[in-house]
């Protein structure tokens, strides 16, 4: 019988989504580690991080807001989400203008004071058109060891 890494994934709860995984890169979850993760805005709970990779260098995920949508919060976050769409479907010739105003954008929602789980603040945070969310934490390369 052949064991494959995926099968080993399945049985030690191995994370191994990213392509072409190496077992150095392949991170074991423990028990008390979840894949949803509260986001939090200046300590209030304002979402929840269904985590879908893990690396040392960052996290993805696919965010779900829990608040009102006529929520500041959450209309600075469809606000960002709109210029993730615009790169998406903008010109060649408009592209490094969308992509700037996203990017600037995705640094206003860093300033908010963001946290996902309890392992310190972000220090980069980014939203695509389709809510899936990487960061990253300042504190924390070793955050789901």
């Amino acid at each position: 019988m052949t064991c494959t890494g995926v099968g080993l994934a399945v049985v030690f709860k191995w994370n191994i989504n990213s392509p072409d995984p190496m077992m150095s890169d392949v991170r074991r979850l423990s028990l008390m580690d979840t894949l949803m993760q509260p986001l939090t805005v200046d300590g209030k709970r304002v979402g929840l991080v269904t985590v879908m990779e893990r690396r040392p260098q960052f996290n993805r995920g696919t965010l779900r807001l829990e608040i009102e949508r006529d929520d500041p919060i959450h209309v600075v976050f469809d606000a960002v989400v709109k210029l993730a769409s615009n790169v998406d479907r903008c010109s060649p010739a408009d592209y490094q203008t969308a992509w700037d105003s996203w990017y600037r954008a995705c640094g206003d929602l860093q300033d908010l004071g963001l946290w996902i789980g309890n392992k310190g603040p972000i220090e980069e945070f980014t939203i695509e058109s389709n809510w899936t969310v990487e960061w990253t934490n300042m504190d924390v390369d070793d955050m789901f060891l």
